[in-house]
């Protein structure tokens, strides 16, 4: 439904010229919610305005169901009214001189093909209906709470119907509460519909719960791109381990490998680990562990676990868990452990750690 091929754009300023983004090339398939997660200046937002025709790339090429919209080879540039897109700022970008109605409105009476009143009327009471805004339809804009402003957008964005649907950074102006339930009525409507979507976050709880797809961004690049299951559990770099989530993450050396299993040497010591690529003796990688993949040993430990030796540091009491900092050498790692755990700061401790949770990475 959405192509992009080779994306490039330069920005230039006094200081020189810098890519904001670098060779971008993704696919998102028909009724999918794909999102662009990274930090700031990654290069997420502007590949975004991009397909929005808010910027125009250098070289690339963007298809929407198959068409071009932009194509530096062919000269294609559709401006930003004739794509079939629906986009929500990240300011929401309500008009407050319009009721909730006159808004949703605007685009339809605004674009270069007429709409009848009738119909008007219709497709705006659709569009509010779809994100429960349809009894505030004569309601001044601006009395509206945060979360009805947000679905408000939404429902503006939609109300042309169109084929892919540009969110960016939708939430961020919202509180932590009102973000959590707005997530999941995003996520619900864009299901209800099938309408494919293109989301833009830094928020990695976002990115995570509301995804089919997470390419995770940084420095204009792509640095890894599949499901939030795998992009959380399986990373492939330690930039991606470090920005989604907590991880921990240290230098080792391939010493032996077998079938399905890699044994290396670590700061914290030998691991048995498990790697998606191909390894050789003497190679330099990187291990992944996350916080929650690390168990205080006791009699239900497995016998294939690794076990590592260490001396407890602060613990921090988060609500639902502990959070541990653990001495091992000159290496700390954090671990996290139930609420109730009975542990005492400084003492020794043994800690296990399941070969499928010791994730190898390239080093570089």
């Amino acid at each position: 439904m959405l192509e992009i091929k080779d994306l490039e754009l330069t920005y230039r300023s006094t200081q020189g010229a810098y890519y904001a983004v670098r060779k971008v090339n993704l696919r998102i398939n028909r009724g999918e919610l794909y999102t662009l997660l990274g930090p700031s200046g990654c290069g997420k937002t502007t590949t975004l305005r991009c397909v929005a025709g808010l910027e125009r790339p250098d070289s690339g090429e963007i298809l929407i169901d198959g068409k071009q919209v932009f194509s530096s080879r062919d000269g294609i540039w559709v401006p930003p009214h004739q794509r079939p897109i629906g986009m929500v700022f990240q300011s929401y970008a309500i008009w407050p001189h319009m009721s909730v109605f006159e808004n949703v409105a605007f685009p339809l009476r605004q674009g270069a093909q007429k709409t009848r009143k009738e119909e008007i009327r219709d497709r705006v009471m659709q569009a509010l209906s779809t994100v429960h805004l349809d009894h505030l339809a004569d309601r001044p804009a601006p009395f509206l709470s945060g979360g009805q402003q947000q679905r408000l957008a939404l429902a503006r964005s939609l109300v042309k119907q169109p084929k892919i649907l540009l969110l960016d950074e939708p939430l961020s102006n919202l509180d932590a509460k009102l973000r959590e339930e707005m997530r999941l009525e995003i996520r619900s409507v864009i299901e209800r519909l099938g309408i494919t979507t293109l989301f833009v976050t830094h928020e990695q709880i976002e990115a995570l719960s509301m995804s089919d797809v997470v390419a995770v961004m940084n420095d204009g690049n792509i640095m890894q791109e599949a499901a939030p299951k795998d992009i959380y559990g399986a990373p492939t770099s330690p930039f991606v381990a470090s920005f989604i989530g907590k991880s921990n993450v240290f230098a080792a050396t391939v010493v032996s490998e077998t079938a399905g299993e890699t044994v290396v040497a670590s700061a914290i010591g030998r691991l048995r680990c498990r790697s998606s690529f191909a390894v050789k003796l003497g190679d330099q990688v990187m291990v992944s562990v996350r916080p929650e993949d690390v168990a205080v040993a006791d009699g239900r430990t497995s016998e294939t676990d690794n076990l590592v030796q260490g001396a407890l540091g602060q613990a921090v009491f988060i609500g639902d868990a502990l959070e541990c900092a653990v001495k091992i050498g000159d290496t700390e790692i954090r671990i996290k452990t139930p609420r109730d755990a009975d542990l005492t700061s400084g003492a020794p401790v043994s800690l296990a750690i399941a070969p499928h949770h010791c994730r190898l990475m390239r080093a570089n």
